[in-house]
């Protein structure tokens, strides 16, 4: 008996199995209520493979295998691939065709002699041809498109903290008490512009990449200390390659009691004070 430990990554990743599947290689797979997970017979633990790793919803309902290897998956939230010497994922929405994001509920899925597949669920079903679905060379452009402080846009200006535009901006200097900052982006795409993913991080913060899909296009940081910063996003087609990414260099100040000129006005008057106290002339020699 496998049961899901919330203290054991190895463990199942639910407890609810929808469906099992054995692939050419005769490897078993289980897809759960909360993701696709791998049996291995030897150790008798699982590897998972949840949305954070690529997989476009959190349940899986059935699995199939094209003649290529590469596992295909009804989630309820569309289609996933699941190419296993990559171990990458590609996702299929509504915006690709299929009749609506849950494909679960019902489990039903076949493949015909010819290697067509076909899935149903709750949205309804879909046909295809796995060797017919090609990746798009096309990779999207990133920019940045508003800068908030406190969730209210920042007008550029002489007297503000942006002094051009965001997608034209390299740098932005903030003080001490501007530190609850949000950066919106999107993709110079409108091909399925639905269908875009991102991906974005901050130097000297994030230890990894933050990724989202096009619903989630607001990257918000809070009381973040004083220090120098660089914020990176990359996008992409919902099957493609990463952009190249695009960057702001930030830099938050210090409060004045904490900058370099008040501490040394301190310690200054620090010493003056000691002087005096020890009865040492100021200006003159010990």
């Amino acid at each position: 008996m496998y049961t899901h430990n919330p203290e054991d990554p190895t463990s199942i990743s639910d407890d609810r199995v929808n469906t099992v599947f054995f692939d050419q290689s005769g490897a078993l797979w289980a897809g759960t209520q909360n993701g696709l997970d791998k049996f291995d017979p030897a150790a008798r633990t699982f590897k998972s493979y949840e949305q954070r790793n690529g997989i476009s919803g959190t349940v899986v309902s059935s699995i199939l295998q094209d003649s290529r290897g590469t596992l295909w998956m009804s989630t309820n939230n569309g289609i996933s691939s699941f190419d296993m010497k990559s171990e990458r994922f590609a996702n299929y929405t509504a915006a690709n065709g299929l009749p609506g994001p849950d494909l679960t509920g019902t489990g039903a899925c076949y493949k015909s002699s010819q290697g067509e597949m076909f899935f149903a669920g709750l949205s309804g079903a879909t046909a295809f041809l796995p060797n017919k679905v090609v990746e798009s060379p096309y990779v999207p452009q990133p920019a940045l498109t508003d800068f908030r402080l406190f969730g209210s846009s920042v007008i550029p200006g002489r007297r503000s903290p942006l002094k051009t535009a965001i997608n034209r901006a390299s740098t932005i200097q903030l003080s001490h008490s501007e530190n609850i900052f949000s950066i919106e982006f999107s993709a110079l795409s409108y091909l399925n512009p639905g269908t875009n993913r991102y991906r974005y991080k901050l130097d000297g913060i994030d230890k990894g990449w933050r990724e989202v899909g096009s619903d989630e296009r607001l990257a918000t940081y809070t009381t973040r200390p004083a220090g120098d910063y660089t914020f990176r996003l990359e996008a992409a087609t919902s099957r493609g390659p990463w952009s190249h990414d695009v960057t702001l260099a930030m830099k938050i100040l210090p409060p004045f009691w904490q900058a370099s000129w008040f501490l040394t006005c301190c310690l200054r008057n620090l010493g003056a004070a000691f002087e005096l106290a020890a009865g040492v002339p100021r200006g003159l020699p010990w």
